[in-house]
């Protein structure tokens, strides 16, 4: 499977709403909250909130985090077993 497959799988595993799982990709891309909110046409509390909640679920605290926890616990587990 492609790099960015594993990730979205590791993030589905997590139990991330449709819009959380967007927003997270937003984020993986490197987007800022203005720009999420921008993109997709909501409010950036709107944004901060769904970030809370993704923080929440998938057991990190900043953006950095969740990029690295996506990362290195779905890509390399995934590279090794290769």
């Amino acid at each position: 499977a492609p790099p960015q497959d594993l990730i979205w799988l590791g993030m589905a595993a997590h139990g991330l709403s449709a819009r959380e799982e967007e927003v997270a990709r937003l984020v993986v891309g490197g987007l800022s909250t203005r720009q999420i909110s921008d993109r997709l046409f909501i409010a950036e509390h709107t944004v901060q909130r769904h970030l809370t909640n993704i923080f929440e679920k998938v057991g990190v605290r900043s953006r950095r985090d969740l990029v690295k926890h996506l990362f290195f616990e779905q890509m390399l587990p995934a590279a090794h077993a290769a």
